[in-house]
């Protein structure tokens, strides 16, 4: 990214690249509750992951309410019909490098070039929010499930740490004007804009299978929205 007011290239640097992975892999921690009157509790838990210099993170809970229950002779049928409502939240800080340019003027500030500037992050924070009905057929060791419903997403994005930003400088006499780094030029993160991306609101369907061989689970599942998913897993499971 370049940055030049009135024509004049004040500052360029690197953006943090992405991973370049079309397959991310993502162990998840999700533990289901049971809660009378047919309805059950889910979390899901990614801890704080480390990633280079940055981290992310993951939590979630839904509610789980069967309305199989209502309908007469549900018990011999072989399949389930509930109603969801799930909300998840992604968090994740991306290091940024934003240093003084050694080949400008000198820095005259009271900040220390070698540690001031060492706390720079860009943190994205990711809300989804979904509610939906699913159907799922229950046979032995596979069960095979489907779902529509509603989805609602958001992006906020902010930066943290001290900016060191080069000032431009017009002589009183007329001379040329120069670049230099001084105090007026160290912006804070709090001193750019937040970013609040509306992703996606709409419709959303997914279909999907789950194989349970004792405590192991093998699952896969195709959501179709503004970005189509195909989710593949390994897991294990105790009830």
């Amino acid at each position: 990214m370049t940055y030049h007011p009135n024509g004049v290239t004040l500052l360029t640097f690197n953006t943090p690249p992405g991973t370049a992975w079309r397959y991310v892999p993502v162990p998840t921690a999700q533990v289901g509750i049971g809660l009378p009157f047919g309805t059950e509790l889910k979390v899901r838990f990614i801890p704080k992951i480390n990633i280079k210099d940055g981290n992310v993170s993951l939590w979630g809970v839904g509610l789980v309410h069967s309305i199989m229950q209502y309908l007469p002779g549900n018990k011999l049928l072989p399949f389930d019909v509930s109603l969801f409502a799930g909300y998840t939240k992604l968090q994740g800080n991306v290091p940024v490098d934003l240093q003084p340019d050694p080949g400008l003027s000198a820095y005259t500030s009271h900040y220390d070039i070698a540690t001031s500037f060492n706390d720079q992050y860009l943190n994205v924070s990711v809300q989804a929010l979904n509610v939906s009905a699913i159907a799922s057929l229950n046979l032995p060791v596979i069960t095979f499930y489907g779902g529509i419903g509603y989805c609602k997403t958001k992006t906020a994005i902010d930066l943290t740490g001290n900016f060191p930003t080069p000032v431009l400088v017009t002589p009183t006499n007329g001379g040329a004007s120069y670049v230099q780094y001084n105090d007026d030029g160290v912006k804070k993160g709090s001193d750019f804009p937040n970013m609040d991306i509306e992703n996606f609101s709409g419709l959303r369907a997914n279909v999907g299978f789950r194989i349970k061989l004792a405590v192991v689970t093998i699952h896969a599942d195709y959501t179709r929205a503004q970005y189509n998913v195909l989710t593949t897993g390994l897991g294990i499971s105790f009830r």
